[in-house]
């Protein structure tokens, strides 16, 4: 009898723990809270010195100085960049809420594809599918967001195609995704566009080219469709200006397409071993694809309704092999996900297609490993690291630490004192500038952090960014401008790394933005410098600078060493050159990256070779004088000469590049 009552007891808390369990509204509230285990995390990060630290902290600042991005601030990331990568305590909140919604909109996600897609009689399994995929949109969440909020997206667009939903319910959806993809946009351009593309493609789902006598009305509907999210996708990122302080919409649009198009060609870089990288990551990209699109022996084929991945697949691809190192892991952050979506969206009980979807996603996963860099990479970069990023918020209490606001505040500004200790000016610096507008060069926004400065800067404030003449000139116009900053700090920021040059990838600093260099040379100069790092410039009041004149005219050929003709005495010599390419390396350029462009400096001491900016070559590089030891830098600023003198140049390119461009058209300029 007692054996019974136990029985009987036992089988009621099985029903009502499988009630509980099996209701929907338990299943999704489950779902939402493994998501916020696996991506919560403190939202504050402390500011440190470095290229990709200032860069963060540079605009991070300006939006909270409210400067226009597009016109008075440029970069990649928008106005809402603090959404991926918050360095400043007054976003933290913002930071802290992003991560929440996009949690929860994760987890009703997935529970609304389990529903739909996976047609499971158990529910056991469901919870178990939602595991993995909570996991694998996860990955790599604490350190950069930025694809798993494209993959989140794409989940929706998976979902909207893969359901048969009623006419009003698809408008509302896609206008929830053009307003999605919008706010994306101003939070960084590239993730944006990306989003535009996979939105516009959406309506190629329901195109239908049979029978033949609905294809015309097919068409039809299928352009109003795209002509309708295309509009609500505009009018909705016009509608954010207002409240984003973006002055002039089209001229943020211009520079986030400058700034995307011209990555190939300026910041293209192959480490040393990474050359198949390129190879790996295309075959990555291909047996994704291919995941949806051959059909398996009792799968219904997805080739129609996946067309939206092309663009944000291209976007990914394009990070991957443009610059060959830490932007690799950026691959995975897009496979991994889409991957296990497909391989459940396909999942049937045949284990021949389990089989094939498996050996494809490992196979996927496998060559985005092989594909990294992993020894050079810091440890928290690898894929390793990456992959099991959201495990580690787990194992590290982070949802504990994401409660702890005012821990977290302190935290930061302890954390900050120490990492910006090296990016604290001299006393005789600080006392100059006072509370004087100042801008820093090349690059190193963290000295604003360091030393609580008056940051005026120019529009495109990171030297290494401005490979486009459109950035040059308008921070050429700065300069010469009422707004100019009253000081400049000039950093050494390679040190003794390379005597040669203080610029990314083996560039020549007073190359990257020509014009911008001049015009400081010509409006600025050295009132005090420090222990071979730094030198501070002061805006002086001079005579109308004469305008440049025409030395000579030449055509030089790839390869080739060319004299530098002589100036008049005491004249700045500069370059101007050009040169056509064909169609095919203007496909090589969109498609793949960019080929290295160099030219080769002959001095007496010696001969170096800088890396260039093709598309800047025009803009007029200084030739002579051309420093190439800091002391030399120094000098030029100071007296306005130095002991650098270049005798003759090489423009350098692989064969294969050479055979497909013409010889090169030089102008020589002096001032």
């Amino acid at each position: 009898m007692g054996n019974l009552l136990q029985h009987k007891s036992t089988n009621k808390i099985t029903v009502s723990m499988g009630r509980i369990f099996g209701n929907r509204y338990t299943m999704v509230v489950i779902i939402c809270i493994i998501t916020l285990l696996f991506n919560l995390h403190p939202a504050l990060v402390a500011v440190s010195t470095g290229l990709d630290p200032s860069f963060v902290y540079g605009f991070n600042k300006a939006i909270s100085m409210h400067l226009s991005f597009g016109d008075q601030f440029i970069s990649t990331y928008g106005p809402l960049g603090y959404l991926t990568h918050d360095l400043l305590p007054q976003y933290m909140v913002q930071a802290s809420v992003a991560q929440v919604l996009y949690s929860i909109a994760l987890g009703v996600g997935i529970y609304l594809f389990i529903k739909r897609l996976c047609k499971l009689k158990s529910k056991l399994w469901g919870y178990a599918i939602a595991i993995v995929m909570a996991y694998a949109f996860s990955v790599g969440s604490s350190s950069s967001i930025d694809f798993n909020y494209l993959s989140l997206f794409l989940l929706y667009c998976f979902l909207l195609v893969s359901s048969e939903l009623p006419y009003y319910k698809r408008k509302l959806l896609l206008a929830a995704l053009a307003l999605v993809a919008a706010i994306f946009l101003y939070v960084k351009f590239t993730l944006g566009f990306a989003s535009l593309g996979a939105l516009l493609c959406l309506p190629l789902s329901t195109l239908k080219l049979r029978p033949a006598h609905q294809r015309i009305k097919s068409i039809i509907r299928t352009l109003k469709e795209t002509i309708f999210v295309g509009f609500l996708y505009f009018l909705f990122a016009f509608v954010l200006t207002i409240p984003l302080y973006i002055n002039n919409f089209l001229d943020y649009i211009k520079s986030g397409w400058i700034m995307s198009y011209g990555f190939s060609g300026a910041m293209s870089f192959q480490q040393q071993g990474t050359f198949n990288a390129t190879i790996i990551c295309a075959l990555a990209i291909i047996v994704l694809l291919l995941m949806f699109i051959i059909p398996l022996p009792k799968a219904k084929t997805l080739a129609h309704n996946m067309l939206f991945l092309i663009i944000p697949a291209f976007v990914a691809w394009k990070y991957a092999v443009v610059r060959q190192d830490a932007h690799i892991i950026f691959l995975a952050q897009f496979t991994f996900p889409i991957g296990i979506l497909v391989l459940f969206a396909r999942l049937k009980k045949n284990w021949i297609d389990i089989s094939a979807l498996l050996a494809m996603i490992a196979i996927v996963v496998t060559f985005t490993v092989i594909a990294t860099p992993l020894n050079k990479l810091s440890t928290n970069q690898t894929i390793v690291g990456l992959i099991g990023s959201p495990i580690n918020n787990l194992k590290q209490l982070n949802t504990v630490k994401f409660l702890q606001i005012s821990a977290e505040r302190n935290t930061w500004k302890q954390e900050s004192q120490v990492l910006l200790a090296g990016d604290v000016l001299p006393n005789n610096f600080r006392k100059i500038i006072g509370g004087a507008g100042v801008d820093i060069y090349p690059w190193e926004a963290s000295i604003v952090a360091a030393n609580n400065l008056n940051w005026k800067p120019r529009p495109s404030p990171f030297s290494f960014e401005s490979y486009s003449p459109y950035f040059d000139n308008l921070n050429t116009s700065y300069f010469k401008s009422k707004r100019a900053p009253e000081y400049i700090v000039w950093q050494n920021i390679l040190g003794n790394v390379n005597s040669y040059t203080s610029s990314i990838d083996g560039r020549n600093v007073l190359w990257d933005e020509p014009r911008t260099v001049d015009t400081i040379l010509q409006k600025y100069s050295a009132v005090a410098s420090s222990n071979s790092q730094l030198i501070l410039l002061k805006k002086i009041f001079k005579p109308p600078t004469r305008p440049l004149k025409v030395l000579g005219r030449q055509t030089a050929i790839w390869n080739h060493w060319i004299k530098i003709p002589n100036a008049p005495k005491g004249d700045f010599v500069f370059l101007s050159a050009s040169y056509k390419t064909s169609m095919l390396i203007k496909l090589e350029d969109f498609l793949l990256r960019s080929p290295t462009i160099n030219i080769a400096v002959a001095y007496k001491e010696g001969v170096v070779s800088f890396r260039i900016v093709p598309a800047n070559l025009s803009q007029g590089f200084l030739i002579n004088p051309l420093p190439y030891d800091w002391q030399q830098f120094s000098n030029l600023f100071s007296h306005g000469k130095s002991n650098g003198t270049a005798l003759s140049i090489e423009f350098i390119a692989n064969s294969n590049y050479v055979s497909r461009v013409s010889n090169i058209s030089i102008k020589w300029l002096s001032r």
